[in-house]
């Protein structure tokens, strides 16, 4: 890998610290820089639009969030997962006893902050997110003010797409997720990847297969562009999907999960995945994880799999503060493209 992979991430390092969502105007930039390297084509769907039960939510920007207990002080600078995406504002000051079940707080057992999201609320209490070790120490009579102001618009979902034709319109989609803000591993590190392997494929000559890279939010993003593939009469010419994600954990430790659906490419990649990477842990096919449960399902059927370096679930920094910028390691990621390039 040469040096411009290096200047592409820290390009692109700024994007990491965005406030990203299913709709937001951090995505919007993050899509369109993207666009400059690699000449996306965009795809806007508006906010209300219903897909598979599902609907694309309204745009969020978090304006203001300060949170005192007793003489600890919290804001969107110093505890950059201190609101989920989605939450709507939220005021309220008084004694700790009085007021805290005004309010859920989403701690775990060490100094992390947890990551949360609050897109699909169904009339539940607000949720700040705090590091363990503000909250053993507060007392039920110690001052607690918080002040959370959001606001909600109508917007859009923003999709990335770039077509490598090749030689064939038979086609394999690479698809990444974009709406896990300021979280490294989970899943700066598959935007990476997958705008690195973009490029390499874009820049050769003699592809076969068609190559569709496509970057949207994760599962109501995939359930939209599945959505767009049967309108355009292409679900039929798509025989796998690559799904980028996790991909530059610092421990050496892949895994594979497989397709449900096998056919003649799926069976071959496979065995090149093994091939090129001995120590990996084979996986079958689940109906957790990430966007291979969209394109996978029954009413679908699209053959699908991922390669993880510490896969999702099983790393304690997953969903955390700790999943950071140096968590996430550019080797490991230079590494994981090699292994998906060749």
């Amino acid at each position: 890998m040469d040096n411009e992979f290096r200047y592409l991430c820290n390009k692109l390092k700024p994007f990491f610290f965005d406030n990203r969502g299913v709709c937001s105007k951090a995505n919007d930039r993050l899509i369109v820089e993207l666009s400059e390297i690699l000449d996306l084509n965009i795809i806007r769907i508006k906010s209300g639009t219903n897909i598979e039960g599902w609907q694309i939510p309204k745009g969020w920007e978090l304006k203001k969030a300060e949170v005192k207990i007793g003489n600890m002080f919290f804001n969107d600078k110093n505890c950059r997962l201190l609101v989920p995406f989605g939450s709507n504002s939220f005021k309220c000051k008084g004694k700790y006893s009085e007021i805290k079940n005004k309010f859920s707080i989403a701690f775990i057992n060490r100094e992390s902050i947890p990551y949360r999201t609050n897109y699909y609320k169904n009339n539940q209490k607000p949720i700040i997110c705090l590091p363990f070790k503000s909250l053993k120490e507060v007392k039920e009579n110690d001052d607690i003010e918080i002040d959370i102001k959001t606001l909600e618009y109508d917007h859009f979902l923003s999709i990335g797409e770039l077509v490598v034709q090749g030689k064939t319109d038979r086609s394999i989609i690479i698809s990444t997720y974009n709406c896990h803000p300021g979280l490294g591993n989970d899943n700066f590190s598959g935007i990476l990847s997958w705008m690195y392997l973009a490029k390499l494929m874009k820049e050769k000559s003699n592809n076969f297969y068609t190559y569709r890279f496509v970057i949207a939010p994760e599962t109501i993003g995939s359930l939209a562009y599945i959505k767009l593939l049967n309108e355009r009469n292409l679900i039929d010419k798509i025989i796998h999907c690559f799904i980028m994600t996790c991909l530059g954990g610092e421990s050496e430790n892949y895994s594979y999960k497989q397709s449900p659906y096998q056919n003649g490419y799926s069976r071959y990649l496979d065995y090149l995945i093994l091939k090129n990477k001995k120590e990996i842990v084979l996986r079958p096919f689940t109906h957790d994880g990430s966007d291979e449960r969209q394109y996978s399902s029954p009413g679908v059927k699209i053959s699908s799999s991922s390669l993880c370096r510490n896969r999702y679930y099983e790393y304690k920094e997953y969903h955390t503060s700790r999943d950071d910028w140096k968590f996430m390691s550019l080797e490991a990621i230079e590494e994981s493209i090699e292994i998906m390039y060749k």
